[in-house]
């Protein structure tokens, strides 16, 4: 089979999907129309644009319950413009198509095509099928019988010869006959919840799905009706034949989007002569909601940024002034808290130590040495520092940083001190090993030696001699 007749035959089943789900209506002729301008495709891109809308949206465009039919007017174009904006499609090209849809299929098509891959349509039409054995038993009933609708009786003429009185009369017994059929249909429905729960009570133990633990009344009626048995059968046949093609399309997904690619290259290389003089004539068109005071809006959202720039502009300066004090002399204050909190740490630490019987215990001035130390090595740097960065007068810091600075040195005592304690507490616990295993062998030359004892090891122990 050629490559043509593969498009053509995955074409055909994109559209027979849409069909089939109630998606829309379409002819797969005209999406190859549409690949080359032609002005008979425009129409129906047009009505599948809003059936897809209203299918992912489960509204119209406008916000109010989505209409079957696209009444090819004006103001259906722009809304559907207008949803494709919102939903992100800010294509020039479709904004400054005509309302009147006198050309443009080929914009239609390259819409059509992100529409389906943004939305992700195939995913949400998997997602909303049902199986036919789960519906209600009053929507299966009525899918069978199939009875026609009522024809509408003709418009009543000559209105203007009834009288304002016997029009109300007739309305006041409307309104009596709709409140006898709201509680006729009451009755009912409370009839058919006692019959599903006698159902439901006596079927109880008997399943044919996993999750219940009884029969549905659906299940009852189709083994009581052998003739509805073989409707459902019918039913569950069509839904397996669409999910093959649900199947199928998903196998040949990939050569519908490859033909898609080869329209956009035709549209680059041959380009739209009419498109190419709007988009030159007229700005792009925006369909989304524009409020009136924008532009007041954003004069006065500018007008507070630079009333806020001003302001703390002096603000700014300050800070620098302080920062710069703060860098020049630490105060006796920053000392002692700095100090406190070091010797609080050093002695928790050495407390810890202490209580398990290694090291001496550290007084609460113990701090005041390592930050001495600290302060001989800081000294000693800034000597070595090299001459040129003495034609710098200050640097500016930040207040934060400098108490950074300062916590880093004597953190680094800390860890020099906490390093070596760690160090002599690991040779402790070497030693302490060894003293372990040399009684555990001479314990165990007394047991074998002595022939009349029993000695049973623990665990533990017995684990210290295997290593």
């Amino acid at each position: 089979m050629s490559k043509s007749n593969h498009v053509r035959g995955v074409i055909e089943l994109f559209c027979k999907v849409l069909l089939e789900n109630k998606v829309s209506h379409l002819r797969a002729e005209t999406l190859r129309q549409a690949k080359f301008n032609n002005e008979l495709a425009i129409e129906p891109l047009w009505e599948l644009l809003h059936d897809i809308i209203c299918y992912c949206d489960g509204k119209s465009p406008n916000g109010k319950e989505c209409r079957v039919t696209f009444n090819k007017t004006a103001a259906a174009v722009e809304r559907v413009k207008s949803q494709l904006q919102k939903w992100g499609y800010l294509n020039p090209g479709l904004s400054q198509l005509p309302v009147d849809m006198s050309y443009g299929s080929r914009q239609l098509l390259l819409a059509v095509g992100w529409v389906v891959h943004s939305q992700k349509l195939f995913d949400q039409v998997i997602s909303k099928r049902t199986n036919p054995l789960y519906q209600h038993l009053l929507t299966f009933i009525e899918t069978r019988s199939k009875t026609p609708e009522l024809e509408k009786s003709p418009p009543e003429s000559h209105r203007s010869t009834v009288s304002s009185k016997e029009e109300l009369q007739k309305q006041l017994v409307l309104c009596g006959k709709l409140q006898l059929s709201l509680r006729r249909l009451f009755a009912v429905q409370q009839e058919m919840a006692k019959i599903t729960r006698s159902v439901h009570m006596y079927t109880k133990g008997v399943n044919l799905q996993p999750e219940l633990d009884h029969l549905t009344t659906l299940e009852v009626y189709l083994l009581r009706h052998p003739g509805a048995m073989k409707h459902m059968l019918e039913e569950l046949e069509q839904d397996n034949e669409q999910l093959k093609h649900l199947l199928d399309w998903k196998d040949k997904e990939h050569i519908f989007w490859q033909w898609l690619d080869s329209v956009l290259d035709l549209s680059i290389q041959e380009g739209d002569p009419q498109q190419t003089l709007l988009s030159l004539e007229e700005e792009e068109l925006v369909y989304l909601p524009v409020p009136s005071t924008i532009g007041r809006d954003i004069d006065a959202a500018r007008t507070e940024l630079r009333e806020a720039i001003l302001k703390h502009e002096e603000d700014i300066e300050r800070m620098e002034q302080i920062v710069f004090r703060k860098s020049q002399k630490v105060s006796q204050v920053e000392r002692e808290v700095t100090t406190m909190l070091m010797d609080r740490d050093l002695v928790q630490l050495s407390s810890r130590l202490a209580s398990c019987g290694i090291g001496p215990t550290l007084s609460a001035g113990a701090s005041t040495l390592l930050a001495e130390e600290s302060q001989q090595e800081q000294s000693a740097e800034e000597e070595a520092a090299p001459l040129s960065s003495s034609r710098f007068k200050f640097q500016l810091q930040s207040e934060r940083s400098i108490k950074a600075g300062k916590l880093n040195i004597l953190t680094n005592a800390v860890n020099k001190k906490t390093e070596a304690l760690r160090e002599r507490v690991e040779d402790l616990e070497e030693t302490l090993r060894q003293m372990q295993l040399q009684n555990l062998e001479q314990l165990q030359q007394l047991v074998n030696q002595n022939t009349d004892v029993i000695c049973i090891l623990p665990r533990h122990f017995k684990g210290l001699l295997n290593t």
